[in-house]
C-alpha cells in the first residue's frame, strides 16, 4: 500500500511539474522536432544494412555503390542537427522552467508567516531554492527528452525487426515485460535515495551556514573541534546517500543489459539456423540483428535518465510543500490620519503554534506618548 501511495504520488508530482511546459510550448515543440530527426536519422543506419548486404554484396550490385556513402552523409547531418535542435531548445526550456519556479519559491517565501520560518531552518530553504530547483530541470526537459527519444528508438528498431523477420521478434514479447519490471524496481530505489541525498545536502547547507553565520562565537567559545564534528557527520551522511544511489545506477545498466543479451543469444542461436536453412536471407539477419543489439543503448540511456527522473521528482515535493504552505493572511490594513501616541495592548495572548503552550497570557500593557 505505502509503495502504490508513493507511486501515485510521485505521478501527481510529475504530471504537476508537467504544467510549467504551458508556457514554454513552442520551445519544447523544437526541441521534440529535432528528436524525431536524430531517432529517424539513427533508426534509418540500420535500414540500410539489409539492402546493402543483399543487393550490393551478395547481388554483386556495383552501381549501387555509390550511393551508400552519400547516404551516411545525409543521414548523419540529420542525425547532427537533431542531436543539436534538441538540446538547446530543451536545455532552454529547463532554464525559464529554473527561473519561473525560483522566483515562486521566493515569492512565496516573503509571504509565508513568522511561524513557517520557527519551524523551519534558513538552509532548508536555501538549499531548496539553490539545490532542488537544478534537480527539476533535468526531471522536465531532458528527463522526458531523453526517455522520449530513446522509447522511439526502441519501438524503431522493434518495428524494423517485425518488417525484416516477424518470428525472430517474438522474443521482444517475453523480454519487454521482465525489463519493465526491472526499471520500475529500479525507479523505486533511485527515488528513495534521492530523497535521502537531498536531505544531506541540506544539513551540509544547515552546518555550514550556521558556522560562517557565527564565527566569533565559535571563537568565543572554542567550539571549533565541535563544528567540524557536526559538520563530518552530514558530509559523510552526504556521501553514504550518494554512493548508495551509484551503487544502484552502476548495477542497474549491467542487470539490465545481461537480460537483453541472454535473450539475444538466443535468437543469434536461431537467426543463424534460419539463414543456413535459407529461411531468411544474411542480409535480414545482419539488419535484425543489428537492430537489437542498437537497442541495448536507448535501455542504458533509459535507466540512467530514470534516475535523474527520479531526483527531479523528490526535489520537486519539497518545493511544492513550500508553494502550498498557507500565506500568512492580511490583516492590521486600517489607516488613520492621526494617531496620539500612547501604545496599549489589552488581554493580548500568543502562541507559535497551535497546540504549544502560549508565549503570552492575557498581557495588558499601556505606555503614554
Amino acid at each position: 500500500m505505502q509503495e502504490q501511495a508513493e507511486a501515485k504520488s510521485a505521478k501527481e508530482t510529475y504530471f504537476r511539474l508537467l504544467g510549467y511546459l504551458r508556457g514554454n510550448r513552442g520551445y519544447f515543440a523544437l526541441g521534440v522536432v529535432g528528436m524525431l530527426m536524430f531517432v529517424v536519422a539513427d533508426g534509418a543506419i540500420i535500414g540500410l544494412l539489409k539492402p546493402f548486404i543483399d543487393k550490393i554484396i551478395n547481388g554483386k550490385n556495383i552501381s549501387l555503390i555509390v550511393w551508400v556513402p552519400l547516404a551516411l552523409i545525409g543521414i548523419f547531418l540529420i542525425r547532427g542537427a537533431g542531436d543539436f535542435i534538441q538540446i538547446y531548445f530543451m536545455g532552454h526550456v529547463g532554464r525559464r522552467i529554473i527561473k519561473q519556479l525560483r522566483a515562486q519559491i521566493f515569492d512565496r517565501l516573503l509571504d509565508l508567516p513568522v511561524s513557517y520560518f520557527d519551524r523551519n531552518a534558513s538552509a532548508i530553504m536555501l538549499s531548496r531554492v539553490i539545490y532542488n530547483t537544478e534537480q527539476i530541470a533535468t526531471a522536465v526537459t531532458d528527463a522526458i527528452a531523453t526517455a522520449s527519444r530513446e522509447f522511439l528508438a526502441i519501438l524503431f528498431r522493434v518495428g524494423t525487426m517485425f518488417y525484416i523477420a516477424w518470428k525472430l521478434s517474438i522474443v521482444v514479447f517475453i523480454v519487454g515485460p521482465i525489463i519493465a519490471a526491472l526499471i520500475s524496481i529500479i525507479n523505486k530505489m533511485f527515488r528513495r535515495y534521492s530523497r535521502r541525498i537531498q536531505d544531506s545536502v541540506v544539513g551540509v547547507t544547515r552546518v555550514a551556514k550556521e558556522a560562517l553565520d557565527a564565527p566569533r562565537v565559535i571563537k568565543v567559545f572554542n567550539a571549533q573541534d565541535y563544528e567540524r564534528k557536526q559538520f563530518d557527520i552530514v558530509n559523510e551522511y552526504n556521501r553514504k546517500s550518494s554512493m548508495k544511489l551509484l551503487r544502484v545506477r552502476g548495477l542497474a545498466n549491467p542487470v539490465v543489459q545481461f537480460v537483453a543479451v541472454t535473450f539475444a543469444s538466443a535468437v543469434l542461436y536461431i537467426g543463424i539456423k534460419q539463414v543456413v536453412t535459407g529461411e531468411i536471407s544474411s542480409g535480414a539477419f545482419f539488419a535484425f540483428f543489428a537492430a537489437l543489439l542498437s537497442m541495448m543503448n536507448p535501455l542504458r540511456s533509459m535507466i540512467n535518465v530514470s534516475g535523474s527522473l527520479q531526483q527531479g521528482i523528490a526535489a520537486a515535493d519539497s518545493l511544492f510543500e513550500i508553494l502550498d504552505e498557507p500565506v500568512e493572511p492580511s490583516s492590521g490594513n486600517k489607516t488613520v490620519e492621526r494617531v496620539k501616541g500612547d501604545v496599549e495592548y489589552r488581554d493580548v495572548s500568543f502562541n507559535y503554534q497551535a497546540g504549544n503552550k502560549a508565549a503570552l497570557n492575557n498581557v495588558s500593557l499601556k505606555v503614554e506618548a
